[in-house]
């Protein structure tokens, strides 16, 4: 029963946990790709002023061009963040930690099963240890009379 508990207590899986990481390792697995295609995609940039200045000369007004625009750089700028943020991300750690919460999972049914289950045995293992301390005492009283 110890061994079951100090097991998953060694695990020390989270609720969904494990639904996390299955995202990391899903955003790591296109994140080369979705670089070079934000990376593509900035060269739209390069022609932001030739845009407007044809869009004056044809003297329509570029509110929209300009919003669109800025629009447009701030998605790829967020994006190009999200996944600047996962270059200090191992995904070694990832995938083996997704094989010990899987281990869990398969187990004991779900992460939160597997909590559950511990919390169960560490109160049957305490029983256990309190039953041991009080037949010590008796045995001490038995003696002493």
């Amino acid at each position: 029963m110890s061994f079951e508990i100090k097991k998953i207590e060694d695990i020390n899986p989270t609720i969904s946990e494990d639904e996390e990481l299955v995202k990391i390792k899903k955003e790591l697995s296109k994140k080369e790709k979705v670089l070079e295609n934000i990376e593509a995609a900035n060269s739209i940039f390069e022609y932001e002023y030739k845009v407007s200045s044809a869009l004056d000369s044809l003297e329509i007004e570029s509110a929209f061009f300009d919003d669109a625009i800025n629009e447009l750089r701030a998605i790829l700028d967020n994006a190009q963040d999200k996944f600047s943020a996962l270059d200090d991300v191992d995904i070694e750690e990832v995938l083996n930690r997704i094989e010990e919460l899987g281990e869990l999972k398969t187990r004991y049914g779900s992460i939160e099963e597997a909590i559950a289950y511990k919390n169960k045995k560490k109160i049957e293992l305490q029983k256990y240890e309190n039953i041991e301390i009080t037949k010590k005492d008796l045995v001490s009283k038995v003696k002493k009379t």
